[in-house]
């Protein structure tokens, strides 16, 4: 492995299969630090060599200046599980450098305002308050007129629901609300683990085979387990209080003329782009979150052709676009809170290519 060798520095195995009956069972991961090189980090290389699969990645160490490199050595029957494990890791790990941007940006603005002070109490604001948004037959039905059903109406659906549910690992399963809308086609997942809630419109119960429903019950599911509704919650708290800051931080840069200080025009500057460069962050969040759940449904239904044809349906039936952006208008993919269909189908297939 190019990365690990000829570095000089110590690297580690782990046999995570002492006990393999046989070759075809053993499973080794090679670690070392490595000088940070040029590339991006991520998967460097794949390749299958008989009935072993060798996968190589690079990722930031926490030093500076310095990679860790790692080599997986498996068979080729774990590639599925490997290769949703990995880009579930990466997308994590995007999600963290998000967030920590968001909240350094957000220390930016209150330092500027009021030095560590400042700082400090800005970081306060961005704090999320306790959800006090109950997920109940009544608060549901006023927020997105859905009501509350019962197992007994629809069977089927709960069952697929939880066995869905169970593959997950959820600790109860969420209510189920239907929106009364016959010619939409949307599905919605609120909460976490502990309590949540799914709505569906009739629209989408009608205008979906069995197994295209139950991929997208998988990928409603996967925004629950990945606790993506306090992710986004707390983005958006952050995105508010960068906004106020940044409001306060003008005005207090400003003279008594109306006009900013002439030496505090970079400073200035950098307040009144914060709320877009934090809403542009709360945006990208929400893509990774997408693709992660994307990510998590494949490996609750086995079955990643059922997810593609209802993404197709669902981005035919809002009448958006199944191919790529014209290069003149990529700059479009930032400005959207879910990845574009391309994409999502594009890594689907991807990883369909695993199995």
């Amino acid at each position: 492995m190019s990365h690990l060798g000829g570095l000089g520095a110590r690297v580690w195995h782990i046999n995570l299969s002492d006990h393999a009956r046989d070759r075809r069972e053993r499973q080794v991961i090679s670690l070392a630090l490595a000088p940070s090189g040029q590339e991006p980090p991520g998967i460097s290389s794949v390749s299958v060599a008989g009935d072993m699969v060798t996968v190589e990645m690079r990722v930031p160490s926490g030093h500076l200046g310095l990679d860790l490199c790692c080599r997986i050595h498996a068979p080729v029957g774990n590639l599925p599980r490997l290769h949703h494990r990995i880009l579930r890791d990466v997308n994590h790990r995007r999600s963290g450098l998000v967030i920590g941007a968001m909240i350094l940006l957000l220390a930016l603005c209150g330092w500027i305002l009021g030095g560590d002070e400042g700082a400090l109490w800005a970081l306060r604001g961005g704090t999320p308050m306790p959800d006090a948004t109950a997920i109940t037959p009544e608060a549901m039905r006023q927020r997105f007129g859905a009501r509350l059903v019962l197992p007994g109406e629809m069977p089927a659906l709960f069952e697929m629901l939880e066995v869905i549910c169970r593959r997950a690992g959820l600790p109860r399963m969420p209510a189920l609300y239907l929106i009364p809308e016959p010619r939409g086609m949307n599905a919605y997942a609120l909460g976490g683990p502990s309590i949540s809630a799914i709505t569906v419109t009739e629209g989408l119960l009608q205008g979906l085979t069995v197994g295209e429903l139950r991929a997208i019950l998988a990928h409603e599911v996967g925004h629950i387990r990945n606790n993506d509704g306090w992710a986004l919650t707390l983005a958006e708290t952050l995105h508010r209080a960068t906004a106020l800051t940044s409001l306060l931080g003008l005005l207090c840069l400003r003279g008594r003329d109306g006009r900013s200080v002439g030496t505090d025009a970079p400073l200035a500057t950098l307040l009144n782009g914060a709320p877009a460069i934090g809403r542009l962050l709360h945006l990208a969040l929400s893509r990774i979150r997408e693709f992660d759940a994307d990510a998590t449904a494949m490996e609750l239904v086995d079955d990643p052709q059922a997810l593609v044809d209802a993404l197709h349906k669902l981005e035919r039936h809002h009448g958006g676009d199944l191919a790529p952006l014209p290069s003149d208008q990529m700059l479009l993919r930032w400005l959207r809170s879910h990845p574009a269909t391309w994409e999502r189908v594009r890594t689907l297939l991807a990883l369909a290519g695993a199995h």
